[in-house]
């Protein structure tokens, strides 16, 4: 793994969580009271980059209680319910094989 792109990435990704932190409501959704195609495209890139994040040392919602909030509310949305165990069982996949990639060398 290179070090170096993995910080410059990680700094961008954190700058832009920041942002997002900043624009975010105080309402169930990321806009307000609605869901809407906003909520719904982030929530796929958050579940991911939350889940590999702790790989980098990373946690996503360190000091964004609202980024927080909206995404456990997004979990348990029930639109995305079946959804989630699906992405979890492909998460899970990828991850043991790249496991098994590595340790194969």
């Amino acid at each position: 793994r290179n070090q170096k792109m993995v910080d410059r990435h990680v700094t961008a990704i954190n700058q832009t969580l920041d942002i997002l932190e900043n624009l975010t409501g105080r309402g169930t959704y990321i806009v307000g009271e609605t869901l809407t195609l906003a909520d719904t495209t982030m929530f796929a890139s958050f579940y991911l980059g939350h889940t590999f994040a702790p790989g980098f040392g990373q946690d996503y919602f360190a000091g964004r209680l609202k980024l927080k909030d909206w995404y456990e509310g997004m979990k348990a949305e029930p639109l995305f319910s079946s959804s989630n165990q699906v992405r979890s069982k492909q998460v899970a996949g990828f991850v043991k094989t790249r496991m098994k990639k590595r340790d194969r060398g």
